[in-house]
C-alpha cells in the first residue's frame, strides 16, 4: 500500500469519532431519547444535494431535476437554519431503507406552504408491499392514508405560515392523532393491525407510483419542509411540546437598555428579544413612569421606544413590560420585566451667573474703576477752585493800584 493511500485511511479514521460525536451531540439536545429516534433531518447544510440523517445515516438526496440547471429542491430559509423549498412542479427528494421497526412511530415536521392543490403530496413511503404504504396528502385538508388504506383529517397547514406537524400512529389500536402547532387537532381509527412495514423508500415533494419514482406533476408539493424526525413510538402531548420548542423556543427578553444608572434625557427605551415579536401586543404590554408620550419602532426582535421629546431632568423611570406581550407564532414571554433608570441633572440655561458687561472685568476690576473716576472729579473740582481763588487775588492787586494812581 502506498504511503498517501496510508495516510488517507488514516485521516478517514480519525475523522469518523469527529463525525459520530457531532451526531450524537445533535441527538442528545433533542428532549427525546436518542435511541428512540430512527432519523433526523435538520435541513441546515444550506448546500449540496443532500440532506443529513443525524440518527441513522439515512440521508436525503435531491431528486434528479429536468435539466442540470435546475437543482431540486431548492435551500431556503427554514424555521430554524435552512431548509428544502419544492416547487410543486418536479422537485423531489429521496432516501432509502427507511427503518419502522414498530408498530407505533411518530413524525415530526415543519412546513410553510399555500398551495391549494387538493392533489399535492407532501411526503410518500412506498415498499415491496405497497407503493401507498405511508402518504400524506392536501396541506388544505390533511388526508394520510396507511397500507392503502385513507382517512380526512380536516387540519389545514396551507395558509403561508410556518406550522409545527406531529402524526402519532399505534397501528395495534388503529388510534391516528395529529398536532398542530402544540393542539391536538385530530383523533381518529386508522388500519387498526395494520403496522408501516420496514425497508421501504420515502420520497418527499410527490407521490410514488413505483418505488423511487412514477412522479406526476400534478402532484407535486409546492411548499418547504424542515426539522424532520421519526420515532419509534407514540409520543404525548408534552413530548409534542418539547419538540415545537426545542425547534421554537418561547419568546423571552434579552436584554434591556437603560436599565440602571443615570442616562442622557434624549435616551430612547430599548428591549431586545430571542424571537421576533409582534408590534401591537408589545406596545400595548408597555408602559413607563411618569407617563411619557412616544412611538415604537425596530424589526421585531429590538423593538425602541423613542419618547416624542427629552425626559426630565435628574428624574427616575421604571419601565414595566407585561407578560402579555407575544410572538408572531401568539405564544406570550415566559415572563414580563421591570427595570428603572434616573436622567442626568442638567442646568437651567437661563440662569446667568456673569453680571459684569465684559467677561474679562472682575468685581475689583469695577470698584478700581470707580474710585478712579472719583479722584478725577475732585482734581478737577480742586482745579477749579484754585483758578477762582487766583482770579479773585489778581483783580484785588488791579483795583489797588488804580487807587494809588
Amino acid at each position: 500500500m502506498r504511503k498517501g493511500t496510508c495516510i488517507c485511511i488514516s485521516i478517514l479514521l480519525m475523522a469518523v469519532p469527529l463525525i459520530l460525536s457531532v451526531s450524537a451531540e445533535e441527538l442528545s439536545d433533542l428532549p427525546i431519547d436518542e435511541d428512540d429516534i430512527i432519523s433526523y433531518w435538520t435541513f441546515d447544510e444550506d448546500e449540496g444535494d443532500t440532506a443529513i440523517d443525524t440518527a441513522s445515516g439515512k440521508d436525503i438526496r435531491m431528486g434528479d431535476a429536468s435539466s442540470e440547471d435546475d437543482r431540486d429542491p431548492s435551500w431556503m430559509d427554514g424555521i430554524k437554519g435552512s431548509a428544502f423549498h419544492f416547487d410543486g412542479v418536479d422537485d423531489v427528494a429521496i432516501s432509502s431503507d427507511i427503518e419502522f421497526s414498530s408498530p407505533e412511530f411518530t413524525l415530526s415536521f415543519w412546513i410553510l406552504t399555500d398551495t391549494a392543490n387538493r392533489k399535492s403530496v407532501i411526503l410518500s413511503y412506498a415498499n415491496i408491499y405497497e407503493v401507498n404504504e405511508f402518504i400524506l396528502e392536501d396541506p388544505g385538508d390533511l388526508k394520510v392514508h396507511i397500507r392503502g388504506i385513507s382517512r380526512d383529517t380536516g387540519v389545514a397547514l396551507n395558509d403561508g405560515d410556518w406550522h409545527h406537524v406531529v402524526i402519532t400512529c399505534d397501528a395495534t389500536s388503529g388510534d391516528l392523532r395529529i398536532y398542530k402547532d402544540m393542539k391536538e387537532e385530530f383523533r381518529g381509527i386508522l388500519s387498526a393491525g395494520a403496522p408501516v412495514r420496514t425497508g421501504g423508500t420515502l420520497v418527499l415533494g410527490n407521490d410514488q407510483d413505483e418505488i423511487g419514482g412514477g412522479f406526476e406533476t400534478d402532484q407535486a408539493f409546492n411548499g418547504t419542509l424542515d426539522e424532520m424526525i421519526l420515532i419509534d413510538h407514540v409520543i404525548d402531548i408534552e413530548d409534542v411540546r418539547d419538540i415545537y420548542e426545542y425547534v421554537l423556543p418561547p419568546p423571552r427578553i434579552l436584554e434591556r437598555t437603560p436599565n440602571g444608572g443615570t442616562w442622557p434625557v434624549g435616551v430612547s427605551v430599548n428591549i431586545t428579544f430571542n424571537i421576533e415579536m409582534d408590534m401591537g401586543s408589545v406596545e400595548e404590554a408597555f408602559s413607563i413612569e411618569p407617563t411619557v408620550n412616544g412611538t415604537f419602532a425596530g424589526n421585531g426582535m429590538l423593538i425602541s421606544f423613542i419618547p416624542d421629546q427629552d425626559l426630565e431632568s435628574d428624574t427616575g423611570y421604571e419601565v414595566t413590560l407585561s407578560k402579555d406581550a407575544f410572538d408572531i407564532y401568539g405564544r406570550s414571554l415566559d415572563k414580563g420585566t421591570e427595570f428603572k433608570f434616573k436622567t442626568e441633572k442638567e442646568e437651567d440655561p437661563s440662569i446667568d451667573d456673569d453680571t459684569s458687561v465684559d467677561d474679562d472685568t472682575t468685581d475689583d476690576d469695577v470698584k478700581n474703576g470707580e474710585n478712579d473716576d472719583t479722584w478725577i472729579v475732585l482734581a478737577v473740582l480742586f482745579g477749579l477752585f484754585l483758578g477762582a481763588v487766583i482770579l479773585i487775588l489778581v483783580l484785588a492787586f488791579i483795583g489797588r493800584n488804580r487807587e494809588d494812581m
